[in-house]
């Protein structure tokens, strides 16, 4: 992505931003989003099947490459695509296709990263760890601050290859002080604990709305547009 900045990452995925102005980026694929509402991909039973849903997505990838293929970038929450929660076991197993292609999981947690989902990090929801993790949004509480985080190896391989990268901001001590305040009080005040409690609160809440809305003989008499609001699975 150029620059690594908004417009590049939007030049790569975002379809709004290119529309009428050719194809995207040379070299980037989608895989389809696990939207369980929508999917045509079914389990005989009518249940969503994720799974195969994944593994038809790879098929296409696998017949339009050479097998050199780099990374895949992920969130755990699509965040603009719809606010859409990856299944149980969607992460581990996108883990399992980079290795068996020789490819680096990237998770980006620009929106979910530090407490926000219940744990520090969503990619902990599948016990999964990402080659590189980016964060950005959430450890700067409102200051243009980010972070790429890897492992040793990659470090290593991207310092031996003199690998550069430089904004007007890089390491500017006043963010990263915020940035250091900011995993303090997040750590210090159980931040993921406090997301785990409060989201079950709204979920039951908002299934509790739900029912409402779809059962006529309920005495809160809400409206019925308050369904279409809600697109649930069973």
């Amino acid at each position: 992505m150029p620059d690594g900045m908004t417009h590049g990452a939007g030049a790569a995925t975002f379809s709004v931003g290119r529309r009428g102005y050719g194809p995207q980026l040379p070299g980037n694929f989608t895989l389809p989003v696990p939207y369980a509402y929508r999917s045509p991909f079914r389990h005989p039973d009518g249940s969503y099947d994720w799974k195969a849903e994944l593994d038809y997505g790879w098929a296409l990838i696998d017949r339009q490459t050479t097998g050199a293929l780099a990374a895949v970038i992920i969130e755990p929450i699509v965040s603009t695509g719809g606010i859409i929660t990856l299944p149980p076991g969607y992460m581990k197993a996108m883990k399992e296709h980079c290795v068996k292609r020789g490819m680096l999981l990237i998770i980006d947690e620009a929106q979910t990263g530090m407490g926000r989902t219940g744990d520090m990090f969503a990619f902990e929801h599948d016990g999964v760890v990402p080659d590189i993790l980016t964060l950005s949004k959430t450890l700067g509480a409102g200051l243009p601050l980010g972070a790429t985080i890897c492992t040793e190896e990659i470090e290593r391989v991207c310092h031996e290859r003199g690998f550069f990268y430089y904004t007007t901001h890089l390491n500017d001590p006043l963010v990263c002080a915020v940035g250091a305040k900011v995993c303090e009080i997040v750590k210090r005040d159980n931040y993921p604990e406090q997301a785990r409690r409060k989201g079950e609160v709204l979920k039951e809440g908002l299934l509790n709305v739900s029912t409402c809305a779809y059962d006529s003989d309920c005495s809160c008499k809400k409206s019925t547009r308050v369904s279409a609001t809600f697109e649930a699975e069973d």
